[in-house]
């Protein structure tokens, strides 16, 4: 019985043993497995912080596109507008070469017809002048026809003395005129 006593001494020290060493394999296992499901909750904060910040870099890119979207609109609304406004200002450019030319043929024409209103002044000027008396009118002309004849360098100083100028009549409606002006 003794023997049988150590065999079972034996027998139980071996699964004492057994039972230590599963044990200690076991506190190992649960100790690993702890540390994995730290590691897992340090990686699943991680993925986790990642993901927001994903997330946010996302946010940041759309309100990024969207501004860039809004900007390129304004930009090719200002390009639209800066070419419209080109236009016209070519237009208006046009415009005011034609006014400028309208204006100076305007300024030809009108210096043109001041010109002929003031050559036409000054021929009425001499039409409704009066000539002196004794004098009588012919056109613009007036003429003094003297009842004496003088030799040339006579009448020529007397035409001197009156401010006037001796001529030679040689037109018949002129040669056709009495002393009044009349025919």
């Amino acid at each position: 019985m003794q023997l049988k006593r150590v065999q079972l001494q034996n027998s139980l020290n071996t699964r004492t043993t057994e039972r230590d060493q599963l044990q200690n394999s076991l506190n190992t296992r649960t100790t690993e497995r702890d540390q994995l499901q730290n590691s897992l909750n340090t990686r699943t904060t991680e993925r986790d912080q990642l993901q927001n910040s994903l997330y946010s870099r996302t946010t940041e890119r759309d309100q990024l596109q969207n501004s860039l979207t809004t900007r390129t609109k304004d930009r090719d609304q200002q390009q639209n507008n800066l070419k419209v406004m080109t236009a016209e200002r070519d237009q208006l450019k046009i415009s005011l070469n034609s006014r400028t030319k309208e204006r100076d043929q305007l300024q030809n024409s009108l210096n043109t017809r001041i010109t002929a209103r003031d050559q036409l002044q000054t021929r009425l000027r001499f039409y409704e002048e009066p000539c002196l008396d004794g004098w009588w009118k012919f056109g613009t002309s007036c003429y003094y026809v003297s009842s004496r004849m003088e030799t040339a360098g006579g009448s020529q100083r007397k035409c001197r003395t009156m401010c006037a100028a001796l001529v030679i009549i040689n037109s018949r409606e002129e040669q056709l005129l009495d002393g009044r002006g009349t025919k």
